[in-house]
């Protein structure tokens, strides 16, 4: 969650940046919103990412408004600002943000769920829960999937399944890249990786002067 969401507050910032640049194409809006020269000034991008980055911040996090508010005054801003002006680099930025805003809403990862990021693929353990400390590994049922811990008197819960389904930020989809799964267990070819594992590491040289 803390990933996504720092990547959507510099998705943000990014975007009303490349309005205040020649050829940067932003996410949203492309270059659709790009300013004039004599408006790509330095104070004017600081503006435009400043505002971006509030609105995205309060968005992602509203329960820290107060601190969020007190550092866009800090920069000379106005957190209050309700109509800019159509163009300016506040009106910019607010715009460019809320667009990536909305966009991340409905990505799957359920921010705005009650509560937020709760799952959305009704996710079920496949091992029962043990205790911790007392771990049993005849009783698991699937070895190649996790298995719960009751740690005092509590049962882990597994956090945010629908990621797993969630539009990724710079993919075309969650498993362009997965890696192909290790050998199940047991099975011959996940001992003769064992194996091989173990006769690597044991070649290895215990002393770190030692040079491969």
């Amino acid at each position: 969650m803390n990933a996504r969401a720092l990547a959507i507050i510099h998705n943000a910032i990014y975007d009303a940046w490349a309005c205040y640049d020649r050829c940067a194409v932003g996410t949203r809006f492309g270059g659709a919103l790009r300013r004039p020269r004599s408006e790509r000034t330095l104070d004017n991008k600081n503006e435009a990412i400043s505002y971006a980055a509030h609105l995205a911040l309060l968005d992602l996090y509203p329960e820290c408004k107060v601190a969020i508010d007190n550092m866009l005054r800090s920069l000379g801003h106005d957190p209050e600002l309700v109509n800019p002006r159509r163009d300016s680099p506040a009106w910019i930025g607010r715009r460019t943000a809320q667009a990536v805003l909305e966009y991340r809403h409905g990505n799957g990862a359920n921010q705005l769920g009650a509560p937020a990021y709760s799952d959305t693929t009704g996710y079920q353990p496949r091992n029962a829960p043990q205790v911790a400390g007392a771990f049993d590994p005849s009783t698991v049922t699937d070895p190649a999937h996790w298995t719960p811990l009751i740690v005092g008197g509590r049962t882990q819960r597994y956090l945010t399944p629908q990621l797993v389904v969630m539009k990724p930020f710079a993919l075309s989809r969650p498993d362009q890249f997965t890696v192909p799964a290790p050998p199940a267990y047991p099975s011959v070819r996940m001992a003769s990786a064992v194996d091989v594992l173990g006769g690597d590491a044991a070649a290895l040289d215990p002393d770190p002067s030692v040079a491969s």
